[in-house]
């Protein structure tokens, strides 16, 4: 009896599928395919970000060139190469068509980054693969960065582009992308930092010496529709 009154007095809960619903799945491909619009189509950054990317030389990541790795069993690794300057992939969703509150920051601090280090680099970790942690992720960032500042020193520079010897500044961006976090915290840290600084002397610093040249205006994403070929 206590148990009925109990079941009485229970709140009770809203339906969960409500008249406008249905609680069996529904075929959403035609929906799917009515709202996607192909990759040449997608809208690109706002006109004030364009502007501004042009007026400051700062281009976006379709600027960069894939360079081969000679050892991509050993060290998978993913190098992209320019002489311009780049933004960060991890930025892009706040550089869209929609002004973000925080576009007008990350703008300041791109054109103040620009002011003070001729070189950007950037060490991404992707999860796309073997699912690696946070901590994974960053310790493997943390480790390529510190690698790729070795072969930089090794060819006579830092990690900002700046010479070591007094000669002639180190301008691009090099973007190291890491898909596979795991094998590389599993590589050896010398084996590592003699790889790229092979890589860094035979593939980055010739490329980004003159080998790509750097456009005079920034480069954009997108500049509308992609006609169709006849």
């Amino acid at each position: 009896m206590f148990r009925r009154t109990l079941q009485c007095l229970r709140p009770k809960v809203a339906n969960p599928f409500p008249a406008t619903c249905s609680s069996t799945p529904t075929n959403n491909t035609n929906q799917r395919a009515a709202s996607y619009i192909p990759p040449g189509q997608l809208p690109g950054p706002n006109a004030k970000l364009i502007k501004l990317a042009a007026k400051s030389n700062i281009s976006f990541s379709n600027a960069l060139r894939k360079i081969p790795n000679d050892k991509p069993g050993e060290f998978p690794l993913h190098f992209t190469v320019s002489p311009e300057h780049v933004f960060s992939v991890y930025h892009t969703k706040y550089l869209g068509m929609f002004e973000h509150p925080l576009t007008a920051k990350i703008l300041y601090t791109y054109t103040h980054e620009k002011k003070l280090n001729s070189l950007w680099c950037y060490v991404h970790g992707s999860l796309s693969q073997d699912s690696s942690t946070v901590v994974v992720r960053t310790t493997s960032e943390r480790m390529v960065w510190k690698a790729l500042s070795h072969a930089l020193n090794a060819a006579g520079y830092d990690i900002y582009g700046k010479s070591l010897e007094g000669t002639t500044e180190l301008r691009g961006t090099i973007r190291i992308a890491i898909p596979l976090p795991k094998t590389i915290l599993k590589c050896s840290f010398d084996g590592l930092v003699a790889h790229l600084t092979d890589t860094v002397a035979t593939q980055i610093i010739p490329r980004l010496r003159g080998k790509m040249k750097p456009s005079s205006k920034a480069r954009i994403p997108f500049k509308g529709p992609v006609k169709p070929r006849p």
